[in-house]
């Protein structure tokens, strides 16, 4: 950071999924560069609430392309696939 006011200030170090570190009377001196090595002890993140990602949207015009539907296959056929679907 450049041009920070000569003075003391408390500096408060944080990122997402550690700690937060802070430093007490960081002494900011005119032309000269202060140096803080921040080592921030990890964290383990956890959510109180349950996030639900829904999306809507047209469905794409062109061939259907699921995987248990290759071309030139009978009903038959795709019921003896590994999945054993035969609605799709």
């Amino acid at each position: 950071m450049n041009n920070i006011p000569p003075g003391a200030y408390r500096v408060r170090v944080s990122m997402v999924g550690y700690g937060t570190v802070v430093y007490e009377n960081v002494r900011i001196n005119v032309d000269m560069t202060t140096e803080l090595n921040a080592l921030l002890p990890s964290e383990v993140i956890s959510l109180d609430k349950e996030i639900v990602v829904t999306a809507r949207g047209r469905r794409a015009k062109g061939p259907d392309l699921h995987a248990d539907r290759r071309p030139g296959l009978d009903h038959r056929q795709r019921a003896a696939l590994p999945s054993g679907r035969t609605d799709t």
